[in-house]
């Protein structure tokens, strides 16, 4: 009997080792020689994470890589590091993935969450003709602090090596076998920027843990190679803080509210942002994430002054030739309040994006559109009778639109909306595989354009506007 007893307190002892009780992750991977990848997963964890970890590596293998680095964070979450290669067979789309037996007790939006299998997974494109990808990756952590009952904005900060067009995509977080969580909900006022990554919560009303998924996928030369789902944690609290941006009435705008700056190579932009809280905190920080603060490319946030309820601080960058490139440069600031009463230490965040395109008159060949990466031929053949090509793009007074088909199209509709989803462009009865598109006196910024037969949905792809 006693012998039982003991199995059996060894079997829950080892049972709460191995729980990690998950908030959020992510997969992402690096292109090394060949078929050879470097694959980094990154979780959150409450407290106890293991030192391996079981990874899918889509091919039908399987292995426990090992963790190469922890950090601790607030509140007893862990911020955990795996690493390891592999090396594919042949040319082909693998989806990556990491299943992970349970999630963090009390999430709000998971039922029984400390029940629900924890899921991550990434698409990995392997191509033939040497055209290797490295996945997008991420400055800030997977982990935010909001405030009850205040508006709040939160970005991941991706960015991308090879200079791949990133869309982003609110999705359901996964579970047991990558299906979608049964019962999940999104909170009321939740959105995302698809061309910044930014999410919206307007406004959270109950505190709590909630935990968010975001597809980003990437594109080159009209097609998909490749994406990450990244899961995260917002934290709500209920406190006495009113941290806020100020300033932001200089910063350039689009006529959608969105901050954005076009700069031609050697211009420069200098921008003047302060975080305040007049609930005087314990302390106040103001950061900045994003590729122009990245080496080599000569970025600054320098400190202006530092007040008991504030902090100002003054965003410079001079992009060079180097620097063009058809995707914009997403830039994330985050400010951050700490607040201690007699029990607590309570940390509230607020997040603001910019986005910069660095482009001029020697920039061709962007994107306008894009779809699956191609897995075999007559898929192939069907992706390019869609494919659009608009010509500049940005767009300074007018470009040229050409549709290549194999046939002559007839009595089609161009539409172009903004990225609130407002149509501001309508040609119907359009003929023909090519014509011209006017600014219409369309102020500055990202538009979405669609192309419809009477029958067919030709294309949707992105025209920006400077």
């Amino acid at each position: 009997m006693k012998k039982a007893a003991f199995l059996l307190l060894n079997i829950l002892f080892c049972t709460f080792v191995q729980a990690t009780h998950n908030r959020g992750g992510s997969i992402t991977y690096k292109h090394i020689a060949g078929l050879t990848y470097e694959v980094t997963v990154i979780t959150y964890t409450k407290a106890i994470s293991s030192d391996s970890l079981e990874i899918s590596w889509g091919d039908g293998s399987l292995k426990l890589i090992p963790r190469t680095k922890i950090d601790t964070l607030l509140y007893d979450i862990k911020q955990n590091t795996y690493k390891d290669l592999h090396t594919y067979s042949s040319p082909s789309t693998y989806k990556i993935s990491v299943e992970n037996p349970n999630r963090i007790a009390g999430i709000k939006n998971i039922q029984n969450s400390i029940n629900t299998p924890f899921y991550i997974e990434s698409e990995l494109y392997v191509p033939s003709n040497n055209d290797y990808n490295n996945s997008v990756e991420f400055s800030a952590l997977y982990i935010a602090f909001a405030n009850q009952g205040r508006k709040f904005t939160f970005n991941i900060s991706a960015f991308d090596e090879d200079k791949d067009l990133l869309s982003f995509e609110l999705i359901s977080c996964k579970g047991s076998g990558g299906a979608d969580i049964n019962g999940y909900w999104l909170p009321n006022g939740v959105s995302i920027d698809s061309v910044n990554g930014e999410i919206l919560w307007d406004s959270p009303q109950q505190t709590g843990m909630y935990n968010f998924a975001i597809k980003i996928s990437e594109c080159r030369n009209n097609k998909i190679v490749g994406s990450v789902t990244v899961d995260f944690q917002i934290i709500v609290f209920s406190s006495p803080s009113n941290l806020q941006f100020l300033g932001l009435s200089s910063w350039p705008t689009d006529s959608t509210g969105t901050y954005i700056q076009f700069l031609n190579p050697n211009d420069s932009i200098q921008l003047i942002l302060t975080a305040e809280d007049s609930i005087i905190p314990d302390s106040i920080h103001l950061l900045a994430y994003g590729e122009p603060f990245m080496s080599g490319n000569n970025a600054t946030f320098q400190t202006d002054s530092i007040w008991p309820s504030g902090i100002r601080k003054v965003f410079k960058w001079t992009p060079n030739n180097t620097h063009l490139r058809c995707s914009p440069y997403i830039i994330t600031f985050k400010g951050n309040s700490f607040l201690t009463d007699t029990a607590n230490t309570t940390v509230l965040e607020q997040y603001i994006t910019l986005i910069i395109f660095v482009s001029d008159s020697s920039l061709t060949g962007c994107d306008t559109s894009c779809s699956d990466p191609p897995l075999s031929s007559n898929n192939y053949i069907e992706i390019e009778k869609a494919i659009i090509q608009i010509a500049p793009n940005p767009v300074s007074f007018h470009s040229t639109v050409r549709i290549l088909s194999n046939k002559t199209l007839e009595n089609f509709t161009f539409s172009l909306y903004t990225i609130w989803g407002n149509r501001v462009v309508y040609i119907p009865n359009c003929y023909g595989n090519q014509f011209v598109l006017d600014r219409y006196n369309l102020p500055p910024g990202i538009y979405f354009y669609r192309i419809e037969s009477k029958t067919d949905l030709l294309s949707i792809g992105k025209l920006v506007v400077q």
